[in-house]
């Protein structure tokens, strides 16, 4: 709770060490990791996916309505990759 309310930047190890993410890779690998993960959810059942982002997007959208309570959610793309 204390990096959320103070903003506090950590570093990709003690994010990590943290469990705030389950992977880190180098600058130049990121694209490429992001491309696998994003084809691995794409194999996903969309059934389990599309609830599980929504869920996801609509606490982060609640977590930032101290800012604006006029977030909606947005739609899933249309495919992992959909740039």
């Amino acid at each position: 709770m204390e990096i959320i309310l103070t903003g506090r930047k950590v570093s990709a190890a003690e994010a990590m060490h943290i469990g705030v993410c389950e992977k880190v890779v180098v600058p130049c690998e990121a694209r490429t990791a992001a491309e696998m993960m994003a084809r691995d959810i794409a194999r996903l059942p969309q059934e389990a996916v599309t609830p599980t982002y929504s869920t996801i997007v609509t606490r982060s959208s609640s977590a930032s309505s101290i800012r604006s309570r006029s977030r909606s959610v947005p739609p899933m793309p249309a495919s992992p990759l959909e740039t």
